[in-house]
């Protein structure tokens, strides 16, 4: 039979008669007679696809033509769209499908069922008589209507039927398959009987009549006609076909413009064959209907069809070669619906893509042709079809994450279940091809080819893809040597390829994208390896967005998603059961990957040598086309392996690098390293955070917020920075983001976990580091330990500062080094580490040993804290955001001490109560001591504080016994009398506590405190010092939280004295006043060698404590010695003008003072008046000079006035020349160090270059103010 076959192929192609073939086509195709496919995934699938045709039922599909030519059904419709208006749609995909199918097998049943099929159908159109033969429901009236010139066609709709031309196009192309690769006599006469018979309709319709009917979707008809012109060599029907020419479509594409967008894809492609094809026949005919040459018409259709063939695949394509959304092509240049809705590329469209690529490689044997037919046969044409029952996809989603739908035979009667039973019963069309003398191998397919014309078998063996090597055995049986050429197909995608023939390697001249090219005489037994070398690749989105898909070699990986949820997977006969209606996974859910275009190929692994399989992380690919019921990614978006966020100004710089799984970022100021490489990330209860982490996106957004701080250095801040968040999922699939804030000088960062499994998270560890350059030295404080007695209440926060230590030299105590925390990059600059945003929900961290490196890495409190009480992680409901680590960075000190970013990223957890005013206060306790806490001493200091003008006294600790409860109310009334209010102390008493000093436990239940402050707010107690916390467990942390948030629902203002630091709490909570947590004055009564060294204190804390909260130091004495008489205790070493000057270095809202009744007679009233009038809080803060442990200059502005004050640590006078340029030509009062010591007032001048040069003593100070 194949002889005769061939004989006809070449009689349709080549055939005389009035119209001409096209005189030498470049190439032309083997008969699928020709071909048989060898073991491999193709011969699987047209197995498979013969059992799925042979479970249809011919009578059913033939119902709809019987009962249209008025014959009696033998069996109802199939349902679906067979019965619900395309009714005969599927039956002539069905006689193409039968008539490949035997071609390619020989299988008899099949062909049994090709002849029943078409004797059935032949008896219907003989019952019509005209030559028609359709199922469309109501056809007679239909195609009368149409032959009248009543056409009312747009779209889906002819005269209100769906789609008819389209439907009864399937059966015309049914019948020329049945012909052409069947070669049955009574195709042949049916098919030019139908033809006639449109012939016979259209006849008297005008072009503009045509044109409107076939605005209706029409299928290839042009293109069958074209092919029955060849057939008979009639020009009748040649002429009929470029009437079935849609030139809304043709014209555009002629003329090279794109007007594809919002079309209906798989309308349009039909189209664009039958203008090829009109174009090949129309090569041999002598004029067109306009009068020019048949040539120059071909030639014009031809290149409209490359011009749509290259518009389509090079631009409207994805990875998988199938294009359109919802069967609607989309805007070239935007592809997001096409990944963000379900309904992908359909199948159909590929189907007809790769017939328009046959065509074009016909008569333009070119790589690229075959190389697009590789990528969509492999990737969308196999994948469609479901390995195990045979059943056909229709939209093909690339939405990441979900699904696709497959038919079942009974039910579904879809336009790409006609269209699939076809593709799976032709995988040997395109295999190869020949000329005169040469064969072609375009695709790498186990198979046997006979060349019957020479007598040549040509047998291909290869486990393509899964190996690079591909074998070719030459036949020539009796013949003896046959020259021909061997022209082997070099893909695009490949590199290096090597070929041997015999075992002997070849010189390859050939480029990828090309053929390799092999001249002989070949004899027979020869054998032939070409090896493709397959490497991953990456292939973008064609919109250029940041969207990846993986290859290898020609074949498309995916990463398959789970299978939960997927609703519909095998469709029922629904109208709309092709799509894929279950959930939709969110975006945010994918997993993005890391990495540029050139890395991201080396973050895939292969994991098996004998098939296709990769991970990349905890992700797995494998070939789309062997991913079958599972959701599924092909395409992820990206984000480079390093994310840079910048500073608005563009000088601060943040890169977040994601390193194997592993997170970790850099820091750069102006160019310059300020943190190297440094690690990030958690690890929890729930997984970790901190390796084998895969990114789902990064967001960058502005931020641009104003706000008030009435307690603080500065009143009203403008904060304005980038913020970066990248997010991404564990192991086990939970979500951590790292956010980083960057404004000009500071950095902020933290972590949000979050979980679909897991309600409450515990934090085991948090990995975040700071690699410092190796030159860096440190100005930084240990954290004490633990212990008995008074160090129970350690860490504190109350140890000395190093003083330009190298990093990584050990800590005092080994356990690590408490916030803040300041580095001297050499010349580089400052890094000021600091944290904030810590409330209930979290701990206080401290920073761990060192490295010799510069590795510092945050720690956890110490098990042993609150002697063992409470845990030492972090545990609360999901989801959880850490506290904020800060790094303020600056090339000077002014960005470490104007820092704001202890309240920048942070907001109030409640309202104020009250106004909660700041203040001075008088303070007997810090000279006077424990036994001063009575009546008639707290009297006396309430009228100090009265004649000082001061707000407040604070009452210390022991009044509860010393004074009692049942007098408090006696002495209260008393200071109001006065105008003054009163702050008492409390000891905290958490169960460990037991330091003696009381009032105990009255702050540590809610049940005690909300006693004690209704009684406080019975008596107009306007706040409260609470001491001896010690440690910084999360449950520490939240007794901080209830005793502010409780203080507040009764008005009272809060100080926290053996405190940790405050993390932002003078934003987060607004009666939170201030803190001690530093080594603060009270030392200079316990040792004299804390008062020696007051003044490097002083140095030391306004550029670390100082800078990142309020601090309650305690400032400003005037006694001699330490004590209540000034007769004894330790010696003052610092001047008076250093003292005065104190009050504006240290910044707390409510300053306790350490003025003492008689330093009222001792004082010069410019001084007095100072110390009286001086702020606690202000409106501006501005760095003006200084070195840590050695001198500072800062400037506070409280309304219109400017305060400026300074402190010399060393031992010589300390000469200044003074940057003031706002205050260029301002006069000035200055409080300045006289030689005796004591306090002297002057004026002078800051110049008019805004210059001024002054001078402090050793260990002196001065206070300057503008009048």
């Amino acid at each position: 039979m194949r002889p005769i076959l061939a004989s006809l192929l070449l009689l349709c192609f080549f055939g005389t008669g009035k119209v001409q073939a096209q005189p030498h086509p470049q190439v032309a195709y083997f008969h699928l007679g020709d071909i048989e496919l060898l073991e491999s995934p193709f011969l699987e699938a047209q197995l498979t696809d013969l059992r799925y045709i042979m479970t249809l039922d011919p009578d059913r599909l033939l119902s709809p033509f019987l009962r249209e030519a008025g014959l009696t059904p033998k069996a109802p419709c199939y349902p679906n769209w067979e019965n619900t208006g395309l009714d005969g749609h599927i039956g002539g995909h069905y006689l193409s499908a039968l008539a490949m199918m035997y071609a390619a097998t020989e299988d008899e049943a099949v062909r049994d069922r090709l002849d029943y099929m078409l004797d059935e159908l032949y008896r219907a159109q003989q019952a019509v008589g005209t030559g028609f033969i359709g199922g469309t429901p109501g056809s007679a009236g239909l195609w009368q209507e149409i032959k009248s010139g009543d056409i009312r066609g747009e779209g889906f709709d002819l005269n209100g039927k769906w789609v008819p031309l389209y439907n009864i196009h399937k059966t015309y192309a049914g019948l020329r398959d049945a012909w052409l690769h069947a070669g049955s006599d009574l195709a042949r006469r049916m098919l030019i009987d139908f033809a006639d018979w449109m012939t016979d309709i259209t006849s008297g319709l005008t072009d503009e009549q045509m044109q409107r009917m076939l605005r209706s979707e029409h299928g290839g008809l042009n293109e069958t006609f074209a092919d029955v012109a060849e057939i008979t060599g009639d020009g009748k029907y040649l002429e009929l076909a470029r009437r079935f020419s849609h030139r809304a479509i043709l014209d555009p594409l002629v003329q090279g413009e794109d007007r594809l967008t919002g079309l209906h894809a798989n309308t349009q492609i039909p189209k664009v064959i039958g203008f090829k094809r009109v174009a090949d026949v129309s090569a041999g005919d002598q004029n067109d209907p306009d009068g020019n040459s048949g040539g120059n018409l071909a030639i014009e259709w031809d290149n409209a069809a490359r011009f749509f063939w290259d518009n389509v695949v090079d631009h409207r394509s994805v990875a998988i070669g199938g294009n359109s959304v919802s069967e609607h092509f989309h805007p070239a240049d935007d592809f997001s619906s096409m990944l963000d809705h379900v309904e992908g590329p359909e199948t159909c469209n590929t189907y007809n893509m790769l017939r328009l690529t046959k065509m074009l490689y016909r008569t333009e044997p070119e790589v690229r042709f075959a190389d697009y037919y590789e990528r969509a046969l492999y990737n969308h044409i196999l994948a469609s079809q479901q390995p195990e029952n045979g059943g056909f996809v229709y939209f093909t989603s690339m939405r990441p994450g979900h699904y696709r739908v497959y038919s079942q035979a009974e039910e579904s009667m879809w336009c790409c279940v006609g269209s699939g039973m076809e593709n799976h019963t032709k995988y040997g069309e395109f295999i190869y091809a020949r000329s005169e003398d040469a064969l072609y191998v375009n695709l790498f397919i186990p198979s046997r080819l006979n060349w019957q014309e020479k007598g040549v078998t040509l047998v291909q063996q290869t486990r393509f893809p899964d190996e690079e090597n591909i074998s070719f055995r030459v036949g020539t049986g009796t013949k003896g040597k046959t020259a021909f050429s061997l022209r082997l197909r070099y893909p695009s995608w490949a590199k290096g390829a090597t070929v041997s023939v015999n075992g002997k390697p070849q010189v390859v001249n050939a480029e990828p994208g090309s053929y390799i090219t092999i001249d002989r005489k070949w004899k027979d037994g020869d054998e032939v390896t070409l090896t493709l070398p397959m490497q991953v690749a990456v292939e973008q989105i064609p919109d250029r967005k940041q969207f990846y898909a993986f290859t290898y070699g020609p074949v498309v990986l995916a990463c398959p998603m789970g299978t939960e949820d997927m609703d519909g997977l095998y469709a029922n006969d629904g109208r709309g059961a092709h799509i894929a209606h279950g959930r939709q996974i969110p975006t945010e859910e994918i997993p993005m990957l890391a990495g540029s275009p050139e890395s991201l190929p080396g973050s895939l692994h292969r994991t098996d040598d004998e098939q296709i399989a990769f991970t990349c992380g905890e992700l797995r690919f494998i070939p789309f086309s062997r991913l079958h019921d599972s959701r599924y990614a092909i395409y992820f978006r990206t984000i480079p392996c390093a994310q840079e966020v910048r500073s608005p100004d563009g000088l601060l710089r943040v890169n977040l690098e994601l390193n194997e799984g592993k997170p970790a970022y850099s820091v750069t100021y102006n160019g310059k390293t300020m943190l190297e490489s440094s690690p990030l990330g958690l690890d929890t209860s729930i997984g970790s955070f901190a390796e084998g982490l895969v990114p789902v996106k990064n967001e960058l957004n502005p931020i641009d917020e104003t706000y008030t701080l009435p307690h603080a250095k500065a009143s009203r801040i403008r904060y304005v920075a980038n913020e970066l968040t990248a997010t991404y999922t564990n192991r086990g699939g939970d979500t951590l983001q790292i956010v980083f804030r960057v404004s000009n000088n500071d950095i902020s960062q933290t972590y949000r976990i979050n979980s679909a499994r897991h309600t409450h998270c515990t934090i085991l560890k948090e990995s975040t580091g700071f690699d410092f350059p190796s030159h860096t030295t440190t100005f930084i404080t240990p954290q004490n330990r633990w212990g008995e007695g008074w160090m129970l209440t350690k860490p504190s926060y109350e140890e000395e500062y190093t003083l330009d230590e190298p990093v990584g030299t050990p800590s005092k105590y080994g356990v690590g080094y408490t916030f803040p925390a300041l580095f001297h990059i050499g010349d580089d600059g400052w890094v000021l580490l600091s944290e904030t945003g810590v409330s209930s929900r979290y701990a206080g961290t401290k920073l761990g040993e060192g490295t010799k490196e510069g590795l510092y890495t945050i720690a956890f409190p110490e098990k042993e804290e609150n002697h063992g009480v409470g845990e030492a992680t972090v545990t609360a409901r999901l989801p959880l955001l850490t506290s904020w680590k800060t790094i303020t960075v600056g090339e000077t000190l002014k960005p470490i001490v104007e820092t704001t970013s202890a309240y920048d990223v942070v907001e109030p957890l409640y309202e104020p109560s009250r106004v909660f005013e700041p203040g001075k206060s008088t303070w007997s306790w810090i000279l006077w001591q424990d036994p001063s806490c009575n009546y008639q001493d707290q009297v006396t200091f309430i009228d100090l504080a009265a004649d000082l003008g001061y707000e407040y006294i604070l009452i210390d600790a022991l009044w509860d016994k010393q004074i009692g409860y049942e007098n408090m109310p006696s002495l209260i009334r008393y200071a109001q009398s006065k105008g003054v209010d009163v702050i008492l102390w409390y000891n905290s008493n958490g169960s460990w506590n037991d330091a003696p000093q009381g009032p105990h436990n009255r702050m540590d239940t809610a049940p005690a405190r909300h006693r004690e402050m209704e009684w406080m707010r019975s008596l107009g107690v306007k706040g409260i010092k609470v001491d001896f916390f010690g440690g910084d467990k999360q449950a520490t942390m939240k007794l901080y939280e209830d005793i502010l948030t409780d203080a507040n629902e009764y008005g009272i203002a809060v100080n926290f004295h053996g405190t940790t630091l405050p993390r932002g709490w003078e934003r987060m909570y607004p009666n939170h006043m201030t803190s001690e947590a530093a080594l603060v004055s009270e030392n200079l009564v316990f040792e004299q060698y804390f008062a020696d060294r007051e003044a490097y204190t002083s140095t030391i804390l306004p550029f670390t404590r100082n800078a990142v909260s309020g601090m309650d130091f305690g400032p400003v004495f005037f006694n001699k010695r330490f004590s209540k008489d000034d007769t004894y205790g330790n010696f003052r070493k610092t001047t008076d003008a250093f003292q005065v000057a104190s009050s504006v270095i240290y910044q707390s809202a409510i300053q306790h003072m350490g003025i003492t009744p008689g330093n009222l007679d001792e004082q010069p009233d410019h001084v007095l008046d100072f110390v009286k009038t001086v702020p606690t809080v202000w409106d501006e803060t501005r760095f003006i000079d200084g070195y840590p442990g050695r001198y500072f200059v800062v400037a506070r502005r409280h309304g219109d006035k400017w305060y400026i004050a300074g402190s010399n640590a060393e031992q010589q006078t300390k000469k200044l020349n003074l940057s003031l340029p706002w205050l260029a030509g301002e006069e000035l009062s200055v409080i300045y160090d006289k030689e005796d010591r004591t306090a002297g007032l002057k004026t002078d001048a800051v110049d008019n270059e805004g210059r001024l040069v002054i001078e402090m003593q050793a260990l002196g100070g001065i206070t300057i103010t503008t009048k």
